[in-house]
């Protein structure tokens, strides 16, 4: 596949992210989870995961890493922890929602400025 074809899986399993992420948020019950949501986060993830590989392997970038691709899989571990953390209670709601969009704007800026 080409490497436009691997950013718009990429871009499109963000998308699906974030549309499960805010779907489980938006349940107002910790301790219940949205299913298809948390499907969706899930999908999402994996997508995203195969594409930023896929995006590695085209643009010959091999191990070891630089420092921005370790910072893009740490945030991916936290994105995909998220939902877990807030089904038990381990954090609130709306602190849920200010980490979603703070990790969300930091793999942004490691993926444009790969400093």
């Amino acid at each position: 596949m080409s490497l436009e074809t691997y950013r718009l899986l990429h871009i499109g399993g963000l998308l699906c992210v974030f549309l499960g992420l805010g779907g489980v948020l938006l349940q107002s019950q910790p301790g219940k989870s949205n299913r298809m949501g948390m499907i969706l986060h899930g999908i999402g993830m994996a997508l995203m995961l195969f594409a930023g590989f896929g995006a590695l392997y085209r643009n010959r970038i091999g191990f070891p890493w630089p420092a921005w691709i370790w910072g893009k899989l740490a945030t991916w571990l936290f994105i995909a922890a998220l939902p877990s953390m807030h089904k038990r209670g381990a954090i609130p709601t709306n602190l849920a929602w200010i980490v979603a969009i703070a990790l969300g704007v930091t793999g942004a800026y490691l993926a444009v400025a790969k400093p």
